[in-house]
C-alpha cells in the first residue's frame, strides 16, 4: 500500500509540473535562463518564433510577462501571441491581456514571435520574459531576448589566418573553409561551450 501511495504522489507531482512546453518553432526547448542573442533588427533573422503546447489533461492559460527591460523602454519591440501583435511592450506588461485558453494538446500555432524592431541607436538591450500557466506562476520559464548590435564574427578572417567564414550570422549551421587542418569549438556569449571540440581538414 505504501508503494502505491508513493506512486500516486509521484504521478501527481509530474502532472502539476508539466503543464506546457515552450519551444522554438524548430522544436528546440526554450529553457529557464536561456539567452537568445541577435545583432540585427526588424527582419526574419531577428525573430524568435515559438510554440506553446498544453501538455496537461486540463484547459490552461499561458501568459507572457515582460519582467526586465534594459537598454530601452520596450518601444518597437514586437510580441505576437494569441492572435495579437503588440508593437511596443511595457515593463510588467502581461500578454495577452485577455483570456486565451488552450485545451489539452492544443498549441498557439505557427505565427507567434518575439522581435526587436528598434535599433536603439546602437545601444545593446535585454528583454527578459516570464512564461507561465495561470495558477502555476512559481514554475515559470524565464528567458532573455538580447539585442547586441556589435556582435559579429566577421573579424575572424583577420585574426585567424586561413579560416574563411561563409556567413557572419548563424542560425543553425556554421559554414567555413580552411587552408590548414585544425580543431575548434563554439562558445556562446556566456562562455558556455555549445558544441564539443571538432576537427576539420584543409580545403573543407
Amino acid at each position: 500500500m505504501k508503494n502505491g501511495i508513493t506512486t500516486l504522489l509521484l504521478l501527481f507531482v509530474l502532472n502539476v509540473t508539466a503543464q506546457f512546453t515552450f519551444r522554438t518553432l524548430a522544436g528546440d526547448p526554450i529553457n529557464n535562463g536561456d539567452i537568445y542573442t541577435y545583432n540585427t533588427v526588424a527582419n526574419d533573422n531577428a525573430k524568435l518564433r515559438f510554440r506553446i503546447q498544453n501538455t496537461s489533461a486540463s484547459t490552461i492559460e499561458v501568459k507572457i510577462k515582460a519582467i526586465v527591460i534594459t537598454g530601452g523602454d520596450g518601444t518597437g519591440f514586437e510580441l505576437c501571441y494569441a492572435g495579437t501583435c503588440n508593437d511596443n511592450i511595457v515593463l510588467n506588461g502581461i500578454y495577452p491581456d485577455y483570456e486565451y485558453p488552450l485545451g489539452p494538446g492544443q498549441n498557439n500555432g505557427n505565427f507567434d514571435h518575439f522581435v526587436n524592431n528598434n535599433a536603439l541607436g546602437g545601444t545593446p538591450a535585454d528583454f527578459v520574459f516570464s512564461v507561465y500557466a495561470i495558477g502555476f506562476e512559481n514554475q515559470a520559464i524565464t528567458f532573455t531576448y538580447r539585442y547586441a548590435p556589435n556582435l559579429s564574427v566577421s573579424g575572424i578572417n583577420k585574426t585567424t589566418p586561413g579560416l574563411i567564414l561563409e556567413q557572419t550570422q548563424v542560425l543553425h549551421q556554421l559554414s567555413f573553409s580552411a587552408e590548414e587542418s585544425g580543431s575548434a569549438s563554439i562558445i556562446n556569449l556566456n562562455g558556455q561551450e555549445i558544441s564539443g571540440s571538432f576537427t576539420f581538414e584543409a580545403g573543407l
